[in-house]
């Protein structure tokens, strides 16, 4: 009987949840996305729900997501709260950027239907996991705009954020599939362009904007490295470059932490001209 009581309380001491300072701490910076494995079917955290696939989860933290710790609750598939665990968002230092357009492209307003759609796109959640890492970068062209940005139009605050990367590329250039995927969007719209948007699986969705024109087709299933398009300047633009976005449900999140992406390099400053010496002044002679 003794012997049956301590393999229990060695089974209780063994099975029982890690005390909190025991548990790796979790922290994630914004734009970014914490992994970690877990047993439960959903997480939650700033009143947002996650699913959960394969027992890894993908936390998102939005770049306008405050630094500091929150609750992450993991949940049952029934909504009961398994665990409570603290979520530290980190500060990730995003900079501000003005880009110049002109006024009539400035003046683009949403093609019926555009926001509702693309919105809907985000939000896909299917379970097959199509995906695999690395990601591909969709054009060899250095990254000229990065992810997190405040952006400035023609000097104005916007109160937005660049929720994508932009990448140099000549118009024409094929655009490729950053990962495997079924297309679920082909369309041409006055803020997008013509863009295609691929659904990767597991609440993963990649789209690619301001296209010259469009490769595939709704439905397609592509691999990495199949052509979607070509770069343009259709849209939103101020000229030919490819725009795209990356998405863990529903949340843009930094691409360059996917795919391998190359900053542009930086102009270097220009030089303000010596000041120019005041020629002497002549000394009248007197009469």
């Amino acid at each position: 009987m003794r012997a049956l009581l301590c393999l229990i309380l060695l089974l209780t001491l063994f099975l029982a949840p890690l005390p909190a300072a025991a548990q790796s701490p979790l922290a994630v910076k914004q734009g970014e996305v914490l992994r970690f494995a877990t047993h439960a079917a959903f997480a939650r955290v700033h009143d947002r729900k996650f699913p959960i696939y394969d027992g890894t989860a993908l936390i998102p933290a939005a770049v306008i997501d405050k630094p500091g710790d929150y609750p992450l609750e993991l949940l049952s598939a029934d909504g009961k709260t398994l665990e409570t665990r603290t979520l530290t968002i980190l500060d990730a230092h995003y900079l501000t950027q003005n880009v110049a357009l002109s006024k009539e492209v400035v003046e683009l307003k949403p093609s019926p239907g555009e926001t509702e759609t693309v919105n809907a796109l985000k939000h896909l959640e299917s379970p097959a996991k199509l995906w695999a890492e690395p990601f591909l970068a969709p054009v060899p062209g250095c990254m000229n705009s990065p992810f997190g940005v405040q952006r400035y139009q023609n000097g104005k605050p916007t109160g937005n954020y660049h929720a994508g990367v932009d990448q140099r590329g000549p118009a024409g250039k094929p655009i490729v599939a950053t990962a495997a995927g079924t297309v679920r969007m082909v369309r041409s719209y006055n803020i997008h362009g013509n863009v295609v948007g691929v659904d990767h699986g597991q609440g993963i969705v990649s789209i690619y904007l301001h296209m010259s024109k469009t490769a595939a087709h709704e439905g397609d299933a592509v691999k990495p490295g199949d052509v979607l398009g070509y770069v343009g300047a259709t849209g939103r633009a101020n000229g030919p470059h490819l725009h795209w976005s990356l998405y863990v449900h529903a949340v843009a999140v930094n691409p360059s932490k996917w795919a391998p992406l190359t900053a542009c390099a930086a102009t270097a400053p220009a030089r303000k001209a010596p000041p120019k010496k005041a020629p002497a002044k002549k000394t009248r002679r007197a009469q």
